[in-house]
């Protein structure tokens, strides 16, 4: 597996940077089976994805957050890609598409890997550990809501700078482990 690919979806204002060669762009209107149907015959015909890079936004609900008395979004629901979104729900169906396709998979979305949920199901990183185990791919995703530039308009790229938050890796066994930040940039 030598080959890297990118899928975006649109609503994620901005260029994309060039992660890799190969950058698909999906908005609202495409269904993710389709989606990832793409995904998967690409792989096949490189012999893998080495790192599927994943730029979309991340799906958050609203929380009350006892110690600051407020409501607060909290992250880990999943993926805003495609028309159905990649969640808890979709994650078999993609995951049955490119099983053992993909060595790596990068989410750089909002609150992916987030543990600041009440519910102790989004605080263990359930979506991420999901995503991990039904693609057989590790996957890393941060904690915290992330800033970039989208430098819309311009032949410049998006600029995603430095993750903000933890960045964890999700290994398809079940094995997680903060990383260093720049560590899912390069993955091993």
């Amino acid at each position: 597996m030598s080959e890297n690919m990118t899928i975006r979806d649109a609503r994620l204002l901005g260029n994309p940077p060039g992660l890799s060669f190969n950058t698909f762009t999906v908005d609202q209107n495409w269904d993710l089976g389709a989606a990832f149907l793409w995904v998967k015959n690409f792989a096949r015909s490189n012999g893998g994805i080495d790192t599927l890079y994943v730029l979309c936004h991340g799906l958050y609900t609203w929380e009350e957050n006892v110690q600051l008395q407020a409501s607060i979004p909290i992250g880990g629901y999943g993926l805003q890609l495609c028309k159905q979104n990649l969640t808890l729900s979709t994650v078999d169906m993609v995951g049955t598409l490119v099983n053992g396709l993909v060595r790596n998979m990068v989410l750089f979305a909002c609150g992916a890997a987030s543990t600041q949920s009440n519910n102790a199901t989004q605080r263990d990183q359930t979506f991420c550990r999901m995503l991990a185990k039904k693609t057989g791919a590790v996957v890393y995703g941060a904690d915290r809501m992330q800033v970039y530039y989208p430098m819309a308009g311009t032949k410049s790229p998006m600029n995603f700078a430095e993750w903000e938050g933890t960045v964890y890796r999700f290994d398809p066994d079940g094995g997680v482990r903060a990383v260093e930040r720049n560590a899912p940039k390069t993955p091993t």
